[in-house]
């Protein structure tokens, strides 16, 4: 999902009009209608700003993610499984030493972890593999 439409959203989950939202990030009400226009988009400040006053992570309002904030889970938000389907064999076979290794280094035998912390720690070593496989171009 794209900025401008995840503003919409927001804005609308908080049920403000666009001037409201305005007053709100102090800008203008025609600047937020850019916005959710697409036609503009704001200063990595004002982004910070925005992701701020929605409480979600700067991924979340940029689209990259569906986890409005990694370190809030939410009784009514349940953490779903991330995609992998565009993965390849070998990347998923890479995908899952990491995930063995990594889990293991956060786990090490504990019981402490709850299912839903489990699957929030195991969402967000996918995002970032996938983000890495992307980064430089195999994905």
């Amino acid at each position: 999902m794209e900025f401008y439409k995840r503003l919409i959203e927001l804005r609308k989950e908080k049920d403000l009009s666009q001037s409201k939202l305005a007053d709100k990030l102090n800008v203008s009400a025609s600047i937020i209608g850019m916005y959710e226009q697409n036609r503009r988009m704001p200063s990595y400040e004002k982004l910070e700003e925005i992701a701020d006053f929605f409480n979600v992570d700067m991924d979340y309002l940029m689209g990259r993610t569906n986890i409005k904030n990694k370190f809030v889970i939410e009784e009514n938000d349940p953490i779903e499984e991330v995609d992998i389907s565009m993965l390849n064999n070998l990347q998923k076979q890479k995908l899952d030493m990491i995930l063995q290794s990594n889990m293991a280094m956060f786990f090490n035998g504990s019981k402490d972890i709850d299912k839903e912390e489990e699957k929030l720690i195991r969402n967000s070593i996918i995002e970032v593999f996938i983000h890495h496989l992307k980064s430089i171009g195999e994905l």
